[in-house]
C-alpha cells in the first residue's frame, strides 16, 4: 500500500476522540512503523496540526510492553476523552525512571506509533489501526542497525512479549489497513 493511499485513509477516518482522529500504527519491532508514521505526519500536516507520539518513549524499559497500554490510556486517552490535555511522563531508558510529565494537547490528528500502540481498552476512540509488517530477518536487521547491540541481546524476550501483547489485543486481526514494508527504505523522507 502506497503512502498516499494510507494518508487518504487516515484523513477519511472518523474522528472518535472528541473531534480528533487517533491513528495507531502498530506491528513488530523493526517493521517500519516509525518511518511510516513520520512520513504520514509530513503528508497529513497539510490538512491541519498533527501530533506524533512514539511508544518507545513510554515503555518502562525492556519489560514494559505488557503494561504500556495502561500508560497510554491513563496519561493520554482518558484525559483527552474528558477534554483535558494529556500529560506524558516519558521513560528515561538510561536512568530507568519516569521523567516529569509534560502536557500533550489533543490535536485534530494524533499518530500513536509503536509496538503496543493499539489496545482493546481504548478501541472505541481509535479512528484507524494500521498494522505494519515485514519479514523477520529484515525486521531484526533494521532494529539492530537502529538500536545496536543492546537490542540484539533483548530481541528474543521482546519478540515473546510482542507475541503475548498482539495475541491479547488481536492487533493484526483487527487492523483496518496492512502495510508491508519489506521492500521499502528504512529512513523517513527528507
Amino acid at each position: 500500500m502506497q503512502l498516499d493511499a494510507v494518508a487518504a485513509a487516515v484523513l477519511a477516518a472518523p474522528a472518535r476522540l472528541r473531534g480528533s482522529r487517533l491513528v495507531c500504527i502498530d506491528g513488530r519491532a523493526g517493521a517500519g512503523k516509525t518511518v511510516l508514521a513520520a512520513d504520514l505526519a509530513d503528508v497529513c500536516a497539510s490538512a491541519g496540526p498533527v501530533t506524533l507520539l512514539h511508544m518507545d518513549d513510554l515503555y518502562e524499559g525492556w519489560s514494559g510492553l505488557s503494561t504500556v497500554a495502561d500508560v497510554v490510556c491513563d496519561q493520554l486517552i482518558e484525559p483527552w476523552s474528558d477534554d483535558r490535555p494529556g500529560a506524558l511522563a516519558s521513560w528515561d531508558w538510561h536512568s530507568r525512571r519516569r521523567l516529569p510529565a509534560v502536557p500533550v494537547a489533543r490535536t485534530p490528528l494524533i499518530l500513536l506509533e509503536g509496538v503496543g500502540s493499539w489496545s482493546l481498552r481504548y478501541r472505541d476512540r481509535v479512528s484507524l489501526l494500521v498494522w505494519v509488517e515485514c519479514d523477520e530477518q529484515t525486521r531484526r536487521g533494521r532494529a539492530i542497525e537502529r538500536d545496536g547491540a543492546e537490542f540484539a541481546e533483548h530481541w528474543d524476550g521482546w519478540a515473546a512479549d510482542e507475541d503475548v501483547v498482539h495475541a491479547r489485543e488481536r492487533t493484526q486481526a483487527l487492523a483496518d489497513l496492512v502495510v508491508d514494508t519489506t521492500a521499502q527504505r528504512t529512513a523517513p523522507l527528507p
